[in-house]
């Protein structure tokens, strides 16, 4: 959650097996390919509760994003301005708010070589790490300029 009524994903996800896959958009807006909808964390989504979900309506990726997913050996393991932003039909929970840094401050830390910890889950792993992946949440820490694209 961004925001009470904006989520962030992945922006792979927003069109994986479908007839846009692999194509450049042409707006950063678009409307989901299909209905879907984000329920609070820790829902049993098993049992169809339409009080703890909440309906896609729009996403935003940046303009000219194209899904190359699945990766191949020169892809590496991520995809630049691999985000999307979900708005949803109406808020999700009552309050929220996470602060993401913009532009100037992300080069700065770049720059200072702070340290920066980014949370994420799916296909991701140390490449030190000989576990296959599990799609486990990893928490990665370490300085802004140490972890490159193959980690």
């Amino acid at each position: 959650m961004l925001t009470p009524q904006i989520a962030v994903g992945a922006a792979h996800c927003t069109d994986h097996s479908t007839t846009h896959q692999g194509l450049p958009y042409d707006s950063s807006s678009f409307t989901p390919y299909a209905d879907f909808w984000i329920a609070q964390p820790g829902v049993d989504i098993s049992i169809d509760n339409t009080s703890t979900r909440v309906k896609v309506v729009k996403g935003y990726v940046t303009k000219g994003w194209s899904n190359t997913f699945p990766r191949t050996a020169t892809s590496a393991c991520t995809q630049f301005d691999d985000i999307v932003f979900w708005v949803l039909e109406k808020p999700l929970v009552s309050s929220y708010a996470m602060t993401v840094a913009n532009a100037q401050e992300v080069a700065t830390l770049k720059s200072s070589g702070s340290q920066v910890t980014h949370i994420g889950y799916g296909d991701n792993k140390l490449l030190t790490d000989s576990n296959p992946v599990d799609g486990t949440p990893r928490k990665l820490i370490g300085n802004a300029t140490s972890l490159d694209n193959s980690q």
